[in-house]
This record gives structure tokens, C-alpha cells and sequence, in this order.
């Protein structure tokens, strides 16, 4: 039981990282889309294309390529120590 909370926290704190990368992507993809405001919409289309393509690839490269954390060490490292004390 114990084994199955420190999974679901792992996998929570994986999804919760991916999620702010991918905010982050999108945020930066907004941000040019909006400089580009004078370019071609084609130009802010393939800002915008080559955003969702990054994020849909986001999952498969943070497993292939070394860590790139958002989070934290510590506020991992503590909900996992505190999930293997808990009863």
C-alpha cells in the first residue's frame, strides 16, 4: 500500500512538471505571437504550430534527454519521504 502512494506521488509530481513546461512553451509561444503582431498570420502560425508540437513531444523528450526539473529537488524528495513514513 505504502509502495503505491510513492508511485502515484511520483507520477503526480512527473505530470505536474510536465504541465508547467508546457505552460511555460505556450506562454513563450503567446509572448512571440504577439511581437509578431505586423508578420504574416502564416509566420504567427507556425510560431503557434511548432508550440503544440513541443508540447505533444514533451512527454516522450523528458524521458529520452537529461532532467530539465521545474519543480524543486526538495519538494519532491519531501512528499516522497513523507508518503514511505506514513503508516
Amino acid at each position: 500500500m505504502i509502495m503505491s502512494d510513492v508511485l502515484h506521488l511520483a507520477a503526480a509530481s512527473v505530470l505536474l512538471d510536465t504541465a508547467i513546461k508546457g505552460l511555460l512553451i505556450l506562454a513563450f509561444a503567446g509572448l512571440a505571437a504577439t511581437l509578431m503582431r505586423r508578420a504574416s498570420a502564416a509566420c504567427r502560425h507556425l510560431v503557434w504550430t511548432l508550440a503544440i508540437l513541443a508540447v505533444l513531444v514533451l512527454p516522450v523528450l523528458s524521458w529520452a534527454l537529461p532532467d530539465w526539473r521545474v519543480l524543486p529537488d526538495w519538494r519532491i524528495s519531501e512528499t516522497t519521504a513523507a508518503a514511505v513514513e506514513a503508516p
